[in-house]
């Protein structure tokens, strides 16, 4: 597998209404609990390809900043990472969005129209029932690398242009309904996991996480953190979900499940 490469930015861990993954926003719980009748097998086998739809946002006129080949490198990686579970993804449209005003995509509504800039593109390039992925020069208010909708929202992911194999691979994470390893909306998970079907990410084979209060040598730690209980934990820094920068490229078993049930049950409209 090619290496990730991670674009870091400052990300938003502020909560949305609408399903928006934006790193950090959440729908309600309820809307995302899996049916743990579903985890006594430890691996799915979807076989499965699902449709994508790109778009490349002009940067100027007439002026594409991103190579195809680029982005085929990317959901190369990505069909390899999503393998163990029988999912894959095939580019089937590649579409060039002439308007270079919506390159940089504002999350704020226009004041005139009361639309932002991804209504505005949704309004006039969007495929439904494909995953439809967008590449933008820059994502504002708040500014972050990409975003993606968890299951229920429409079909999208937007991601900055050189960001990378990595940052897909965490907004596709969300795509299929995967928090963060550091979630704490449901509660602080314990290190013994007594709790991990009820708080953190809500999944039991990703260890309790702290989002990044360690001190790190080239995804080494140099200390340790406690959790509630006092006890000292380490949380994977190879995990996709988590904010390791580099770190960063893999799912777990638990994970892979997690998504597999999301799209067997919410998400399998797509084709």
């Amino acid at each position: 597998m090619k290496a990730f490469h991670w674009f870091l930015v400052a990300m938003s861990f502020g909560l949305a209404s609408n399903g928006l993954a934006q790193c950090g926003a959440l729908p309600p719980k309820e809307a995302l609990l899996v049916d743990e009748s579903a985890r006594l097998v430890t691996e799915y086998n979807l076989n499965k390809t699902l449709s994508v739809n790109v778009y490349i946002l002009a940067a100027a006129f007439n002026v594409y900043d991103i190579g195809t080949g680029v982005i085929e490198d990317e959901w190369e990686d990505l069909n390899e990472l999503f393998e163990p579970i029988g999912l894959s993804f095939q580019i089937c449209g590649w579409h060039f969005v002439p308007n270079y005003n919506w390159n940089v995509v504002d999350r704020e509504p226009n004041t005139e129209t009361g639309m932002n800039t991804e209504d505005a593109i949704l309004s006039q390039f969007y495929i439904p029932k494909t995953i439809n992925v967008y590449y933008v020069g820059d994502i504002i208010n708040p500014e972050i690398a990409g975003y993606a909708y968890f299951p229920g929202g429409p079909d999208v992911i937007v991601v900055r242009k050189g960001a990378g194999s990595g940052v897909l691979a965490h907004e596709m994470g969300h795509f299929f309904g995967l928090y963060h390893t550091f979630e704490t909306s449901y509660g602080l998970e314990l290190a013994n996991g007594s709790n991990c079907s009820s708080t953190g990410d809500l999944v039991c084979d990703t260890p309790a996480d702290n989002n990044g209060s360690f001190n790190l040598d080239e995804c080494e730690y140099t200390d340790m953190a406690t959790d509630a209980n006092g006890q000292p934990y380490t949380p994977y820094l190879s995990n996709i979900m988590a904010y390791y920068g580099g770190c960063g490229c893999k799912f777990t078993v638990g994970q892979y499940n997690r998504m597999a049930w999301m799209y067997l049950n919410q998400r399998n409209y797509l084709f």
